[in-house]
């Protein structure tokens, strides 16, 4: 840990900081209000106005460290920020050589991050600054950045102004100090003509001598007021106060000095400072002797500094950029610094009334006068988004809020309020909103019907494909109708059924239902479905997938009828037929055999347990089958199963109860694994690229955002990594389509043997790849494996006529979550960073630097 430097103008700033007074003084709200306004926009749980003393930091202000005042000089970030103007921004103390050891870092708050604004004086010294403290590392955005310079200039100039009210007042009090020190040697002979007010009298307050001065305050002859009581012309209000400090007085024959209201002949209040001292008399009596002076200019001084800060702080709660006023009765135009940035105006750019709505285009203007004459007679602010030009013809967005102060008697004395350049937010919102259509125009147009469902089954999210389906709109769904709405009365118990299995398991399906359209169609559709969580497992909604399946099931019951009209015809070649004694093959037809790929009587005497892959689907088919075949119902699945050579088969089991007390059940087998291939294919195509295989982006959404969920619960992080070939177009426009396609086929098998099982390689498009490294502990983990995908993407490659060619790879890197954590914004990250990658000179990364969105 390095101690904290001491800067050049040290005695002078020391001497600046104690003529503030501010030192071990009582909280002020404007100062608090600005702390708590850092903590607010900055998102931290510590924000300070901190000075620096010779051997300590002193809180003025303090959000976050209670019961703490001050630390020891030596450790304080702060008496680092005032060695220089510009903001001290520490994003990881931990790593900060001048902070690692620091025991505020591997002590008590724990601080990792830190960035203080220095608060100088006009002489430029630096006594303090308004810094925010996290506990965790990080950074500030520009809009944060911004705001707190903001907060650290208002903080600024209520410190020159207090600096500049109390030297006047200093002053004055200096100016009459000297003249009561001139002239109290000649007291006596002079005392009767000077300006101080100059009495005695006994501790009950009467009157015993008061000079011409002292009566002349009051109106009256100094005859008038012998006698009377001294407290009958201090105000009511500071009767007590006054009272005590002349009890103390006599109690410690001490001098007393203070500051109160007195009447005066025109019954205004004015403030008289006084000096009281004790007074013992030849004959013994004790008296109060007490001078005092008019300071009335003074502490109208000290009210006119209070009024400004006030207008800071009301500001400050309103705008976190730049401020503005409007004086009603003066029509003039107060802007803060940063509004007249935001402007391009300098920084003495005097504002007009008439000039101000310039500013914004001719079609927005009368809006804009409207809100805010509304605002003014309904006493309601007013908060909108606006475009603005520029003086130099810049075109932005701006937020502009105001709100109105009125009189006691209703007058609109002030409008005030801020205006933020919300530019780069208006660009992001609209890149988000085209993202989002590209999205949903694949979500729509999928080659099978999405939809997600509530707790109580209602519709949340639907596709088109399944709209056309059900026949119906949007906005007659969404929110509105259940999916059990279009089923028959089967489709309806079979829902009631299966739901809570989904609500309770996570998964469902697939299961058939009829769906009865709007339109007067009925289609038989496949139905698969998972449910999507909450980190304690509480159900939010369904992920569901619907197949058309109209025409299997067409061909099913077809089937079926055909099974009925020949049902004596049991060896059939079309569905397999047993008959099992205590799960034991007792009777076949041929098909069953043909089915399994076992020979003539290969399956006779046979336990069943040979057609399952394993013991445990085994046990698992009995403990679902045979309770219910002993109950009188029957039993009908579709289950994976196993061929004689080993390989998987989907089978359609139907069985029945012959015999319960000989154990006999009767069983019919379809072969359904064309059926479960298609359902993948659709589902694959979905969800994958038809030229390289690999998933494509709805897929990569999918796993980033289950990838990122999994960070958050194991503490790990993900690195998004944004490919593009350098080289592919000469090729594919030299060699052909055909050529272009082998070589992005045979990059997307290159990077593949680069990833673990746990990584994805999706392509996007062209010749853009990304690559979703999960479960990182380190960034360069994923450094790693880049260097290898750089490596292996370049090698060369042998095109169909036997030539070589050789294409390479730009990379862009964003990692979850340090630089986002939505996938949108990291994908848009790491292409940033791509591109930036493109217009850098490659060798860099040759050299494993590899450009990433920090």
């Amino acid at each position: 840990m390095l101690f904290s430097p001491i800067p050049d103008d040290e005695l002078k700033r020391l001497r600046g900081l104690r003529d503030l007074m501010l030192l071990d003084t009582p909280t002020e709200p404007f100062f608090d209000t600005l702390a708590q306004r850092a903590a607010e926009v900055c998102q931290v749980p510590i924000a300070l106005v901190s000075l620096i003393d010779s051997d300590r930091q002193w809180f003025k202000a303090n959000v976050g460290l209670t019961g703490v005042a001050q630390t020891d000089r030596d450790v304080a970030f702060c008496a680092h920020a005032i060695m220089n103007e510009e903001m001290l921004v520490v994003t990881d103390a931990s790593r900060d050589l001048r902070f690692a050891e620091n025991p505020l870092v591997t002590g008590q708050p724990g601080i990792r991050f830190y960035a203080g604004c220095p608060l100088s004086l006009p002489d430029g010294s630096r006594v303090g600054t308004l810094c925010v403290i996290d506990q965790v590392a990080r950074e500030l955005d520009q809009n944060q950045q911004s705001a707190l310079q903001f907060l650290s200039s208002l903080a600024t100039q209520a410190l020159a102004m207090r600096q500049e009210v109390l030297r006047k007042a200093l002053q004055i009090r200096d100016r009459y100090e000297h003249a009561l020190e001139r002239n109290e040697q000649r007291f006596r002979a002079l005392v009767e003509s000077q300006g101080d007010l100059v009495s005695l009298a006994t501790q009950e307050g009467t009157l015993h001598y008061v000079n011409p001065a002292y009566a002349d305050h009051f109106g009256l002859k100094p005859k008038q007021m012998i006698g009377r009581n001294l407290f009958e012309f201090v105000s009511e209000a500071d009767r007590p106060d006054v009272k005590a400090q002349i009890q103390r007085v006599f109690e410690t024959q001490e001098s007393q000095t203070g500051e109160n209201r007195m009447l005066a002949a025109d019954g205004a209040e004015k403030w008289v400072a006084w000096t009281n001292h004790f007074q013992q008399e030849g004959d013994g009596s004790v008296l109060v002797h007490s001078v005092g002076r008019d300071i009335t200019a003074r502490r109208r001084a000290e009210l006119a500094l209070q009024a400004n800060e006030r207008l800071l702080e009301r500001t400050s709660s309103v705008a976190k950029v730049g401020g503005w006023e409007l004086d009603v009765a003066t029509q003039t135009v107060t802007w803060t610094l940063e509004t007249k940035k935001i402007h391009d105006v300098p920084p003495d750019f005097q504002p007009k009334v008439d000039s101000v709505i310039d500013f914004y285009p001719p079609d927005q203007r009368d809006a804009l006068q409207e809100t805010i004459q509304r605002a003014i007679e309904s006493e309601q602010a007013w908060d909108l988004e606006l475009p603005l030009i520029t003086a130099k013809g810049r075109s932005i967005w701006v937020r502009a809020c105001g709100e109105v102060e009125r009189a006691a008697t209703g007058e609109t004395l002030k409008l005030f309020g801020t205006v933020q350049d919300i530019t780069e937010r208006k660009a992001l919102e609209e890149k988000l909103s085209t993202i989002s259509r590209q999205y949903q125009d694949l979500y729509d147009h999928a080659p099978c019907g999405y939809h997600s469902l509530d707790s109580q089954g209602r519709f949340i999210h639907i596709n088109q494909v399944a709209l056309s389906w059900l026949g119906c709109d949007q906005d007659e769904v969404i929110g509105k109708l259940k999916i059990s709405d279009f089923f028959d009365d089967t489709g309806k118990a079979h829902f009631k059924q299966y739901f809570p299995i989904l609500i309770e398991q996570g998964q469902v399906g697939p299961v058939e239902f009829n769906l009865l359209g709007r339109h007067g169609q009925t289609r038989r559709v496949s139905i698969l479905a998972t449910a999507i969580q909450d980190d304690l497992g509480r159900f939010l909604m369904s992920r569901t997938v619907m197949y058309d399946v109209t025409e299997l099931f067409n061909t099913r019951e077809l089937l079926r009828k055909v099974n009925i009209e020949q049902e004596a015809m049991l060896d059939n070649d079309m569905l397999g037929i047993s008959k099992l004694k205590d799960r034991r093959i007792i009777w076949r037809n041929r098909a069953l055999e043909r089915i399994f790929g076992y020979p003539p009587g290969g399956l006779l005497g046979q336990p069943t347990e040979i057609l399952y892959p394993n013991p445990e689907s085994y046990e698992a088919f009995g403990r679902e089958a045979y309770p219910l075949l002993r109950s009188g119902q029957s039993f009908r699945r579709q289950w994976e199963m196993r061929r004689c050579n080993g390989d998987p088969i989907w089978v359609e089991l139907n069985g029945v109860s012959l015999a319960e007390a000989d154990g006999e059940t009767l069983w019919l087998l379809q072969d359904i694994s064309e059926m479960k291939q298609y359902q993948a294919q659709v589902e694959h195509i979905a969800f994958h690229d038809n030229l390289t295989k690999l998933p494509n982006r709805l897929l990569l959404s999918d796993r980033m955002r289950q990838a990122f969920a999994l960070n958050e619960r194991m503490g790990t992080m993900a690195a998004v990594c944004y490919m593009d070939l350098d080289g592919f177009k000469p090729v594919n426009d030299q060699f052909g389509h055909e050529v272009g396609d082998r070589l992005l086929q045979a990059i997307a098998q290159r990077l593949l043997q680069v990833v673990r099982a746990s990584d994805t390689v999706a392509r996007l498009g062209g010749d853009e790849f990304v690559l979703l490294l999960t479960g990182l502990q380190s960034e360069s983990e994923a450094e790693e494996v880049l260097r290898r995908a750089q490596a292996n993407v370049g090698q060369a490659w042998t095109m169909p006529d036997g030539q070589a060619t050789q294409v390479t790879a730009s990379l862009g890197i964003a990692f979850h979550p340090k630089d986002a954590r939505l996938p949108s914004e990291l994908l848009r990250l790491a292409d940033e960073a791509m591109y930036s990658a493109k217009r850098r000179n490659k060798a860099d990364m040759g050299k494993g630097k590899w450009p990433s969105h920090t």
